[in-house]
């Protein structure tokens, strides 16, 4: 056939199969549906596995932004002696609403240890697929960690993220991070964030997407959900000691590592 693909009843009459004795027939339907079964419950536990680890980091996450994934160090400088170099007028909140965090931890505001900086989208015209600052609109082009290239640019940027800060969807979905480890333009779907003090940004990757409910919550629209500049800067998050940080971005890595090549397995 052209249009339709088919073929003719005498195709099928005629057409030769092999016939095992009738009893052997039914023992390749037993052994056969045995199998299948035995798959099923493989298939089964591929998924179970694999949204449990969804689960497990999850839980993980929570343990770091309470406090306890990894023991206190008695010897760390505080957290509040970090902020206050930071901004030599910073007030220490208080931390009694926020659970039983550590005594050396202290609770900030995003505007506190980040420049924040809200998208902007540049002129249309400006906008091609050849030269000029690399430009981004929201998470299209998000993995999970770091920004893949766009393929689009525009000649006037109007509003940066600089290299090494975190990228924050600020519509819909909102509250997904990323990483971009190079200078680009954002739009208005995008707010980037710059730490004030040296860090690597994925310690924040991953802490800022315990956020990720509260900023559901907050955003407002009927159409596309949104979470504007003030929400972001006065969001309050958990900040350890800066050596604890550490010992916390590599407590991650390393148990996300080992879930990641179990997943890679199933």
């Amino acid at each position: 056939g052209t249009a339709q693909k088919g073929f003719y009843i005498n195709q099928i009459s005629d057409s030769w199969v092999p016939i095992p004795p009738l009893n052997e027939q039914i023992r390749i339907v037993e052994k056969a549906q045995s199998l299948l079964d035995i798959v099923q419950i493989i298939n089964y536990s591929k998924e179970e596995t694999s949204n449990n680890i969804i689960a497990l980091k999850s839980k993980i996450l929570d343990l770091a932004i309470s406090g306890k994934l990894v023991r206190q160090d008695k010897s760390d400088e505080p957290a509040i002696e970090l902020l206050k170099r930071i901004n030599p007028q910073y007030q220490p909140a208080d931390n009694r609403h926020y659970g039983n965090l550590p005594d050396s931890w202290e609770i900030c505001q995003l505007k506190d240890i980040f420049d924040i900086t809200m998208g902007q989208s540049p002129a249309g015209n400006t906008i091609n697929g050849k030269c000029g600052t690399e430009f981004h609109q929201g998470k299209i082009n998000f993995t999970d960690k770091y920004l893949s290239e766009s393929g689009q640019y525009t000649t006037t940027p109007s509003k940066t993220a600089a290299p090494e800060s975190l990228l924050l969807c600020v519509r819909a979905p909102v509250g997904v991070v990323n990483i971009t480890k190079r200078e680009i333009c954002i739009g208005r779907g995008l707010c980037s964030l710059l730490p004030k003090y040296d860090i690597d940004c994925l310690y924040w990757l991953y802490m800022l997407s315990t956020l990720k409910d509260y900023f559901e919550e907050n955003a407002t629209g009927s159409t596309f959900k949104a979470i504007s500049g003030d929400i972001i800067r006065n969001a309050c998050i958990p900040f350890p000691p800066l050596s604890e940080q550490k010992r916390i971005l590599s407590k991650i890595n390393e148990l996300f590592c080992l879930l990641d090549k179990i997943t890679a397995e199933l």
